[in-house]
């Protein structure tokens, strides 16, 4: 059999797992990645945090959206926490930690693997990489978009609102049910959803009231200008 392989992110250099990896009969590439920190194959893509990180992703919130980069991206995204005392971590309440867990796997639907030390992530890595270089997976820069069910479809529409993430998407389609309902809410309705305030909904209305034909007018009008000044 090829021998398996594995991209790992050049931030992960020092923690000595790519080392780790060689070891364990893997061809370890290092590439700056954009997302993730060991991508495995066209479909499955690590994000690593040890116990530290993961709090101090917590606070500033960075954490969610690499959450749903991931789920958005690739079709086996994984969240792996590496560590012992994950609910000993200073500075956060262990009922902010598992709020946080709670967010992450049920309400983006981003699995969450736990390793106990530099050692044992090596190793589910390597087994990772083995069974999906027996699979026949390949590792790709440009993975294939998932196949989104109609109730995704929606969700994903709903996402692109302003100030609307997956979370207050699923709020206003529990709500609401159907798109159609939801763009003809009242600004007073849409606050009667759960984390929906007339900020939110302000926001929503304004887009789903603004000119098209006006703003793409004027758009064009300075680009008609910008040529003719490129033509003196």
């Amino acid at each position: 059999m090829e021998q398996p392989e594995i991209l790992v992110d050049v931030g992960e250099l020092r923690s000595g797992i790519p080392k780790g990896l060689e070891d364990r009969g893997l061809k370890v590439v290092v590439r700056d990645l954009a997302l993730g920190d060991y991508l495995v194959s066209d479909r499955v893509c690590v994000e690593r945090k040890t116990t530290r990180d993961f709090a101090s992703s917590i606070k500033t919130k960075r954490l969610f959206d690499q959450a749903v980069r991931l789920k958005e991206k690739y079709e086996r995204p994984l969240l792996l926490i590496e560590g012992y005392d994950l609910y000993h971590t200073r500075g956060v309440h262990p009922g902010g930690i598992k709020g946080a867990l709670v967010m992450i796997a049920v309400s983006i639907g981003l699995p969450i693997i736990f390793s106990r030390d530099i050692d044992d992530t090596t190793d589910l890595l390597a087994t990772m990489a083995k069974q999906e270089r027996a699979a026949k997976r390949e590792i790709s820069f440009y993975p294939k978009r998932k196949a989104r069910s109609p109730s995704q479809e929606i969700e994903r529409v709903v996402e692109s609102f302003p100030g609307i993430g997956p979370v207050l998407s699923r709020q206003l389609l529990l709500h609401y049910n159907r798109l159609e309902d939801i763009l003809s809410a009242s600004t007073q309705e849409l606050t009667r959803v759960p984390k929906i305030g007339k900020k939110k909904a302000g926001m929503i209305r304004d887009i789903l009231q603004r000119d098209y034909r006006a703003g793409n007018h004027s758009t064009k009008g300075k680009q008609k200008r910008r040529r003719i000044v490129k033509r003196t």
